[in-house]
């Protein structure tokens, strides 16, 4: 168990901002996001507040939106509040420690992958410390070096507090030989 905080910061470190936002499926109202009932709408405004005050200005606003109608609409307000991630009021639950189970997590990973290019965050995180770094060009490089797939389960694993080693070591790779390849 863990707090949320650290959690889903951890997760948007290792994601956070960039493009439109998407949909996809699951286990909540089962519109991933599109459509959300009232409930689900009123959870979802309070994580997006939630997630773009605390995303260190690694997320929008309006990318904060999409993933949190993203998750919402994937686990349901039921399930987020079984795992303490939100109170019985459906506030985000800052107080207590969260059971993010591998299905949360993976939902979690949907929603923020859906709203977020994991490629272009990294580019321009790594650009805006090295200015000798063309993101757009590290961008199309690491996308192929790290395909959402291994996003996702990199996600998943450091939600669910058990880091999957060998694709952090793939991920930092990526980035080091990327931003090598993307030099101005």
């Amino acid at each position: 168990m863990k707090k949320l905080l650290p959690t889903l910061a951890a997760a948007l470190l290792v994601a956070a901002t960039a493009a439109g936002c998407g949909g996809g499926s699951g286990n909540g109202s089962g519109n991933g996001g599109q459509g959300l009932s009232s409930s689900e709408q009123k959870a979802a405004d309070t994580m997006s507040s939630y997630l773009a005050k605390n995303g260190k200005g690694s997320i929008s606003k309006k990318d904060a939106q999409c993933i949190a109608e993203g998750w919402v609409g994937r686990s349901g307000v039921d399930k987020l509040k079984k795992s303490k991630v939100l109170t019985g009021s459906g506030q985000v639950n800052t107080a207590s420690t969260t059971k993010i189970t591998p299905a949360l997590a993976s939902n979690y990973a949907d929603a923020l992958l859906d709203c977020i290019d994991y490629a272009t965050l990294q580019s321009q995180a790594v650009a805006k410390v090295n200015p000798a770094v063309d993101a757009k060009k590290m961008a199309g490089c690491f996308a192929k070096a790290m395909p959402k797939a291994d996003e996702k389960k990199l996600l998943v694993s450091t939600m669910t507090n058990n880091p999957d080693q060998q694709l952090t070591a793939k991920n930092a790779q990526a980035i080091q030989t990327c931003q090598q390849k993307a030099q101005k």
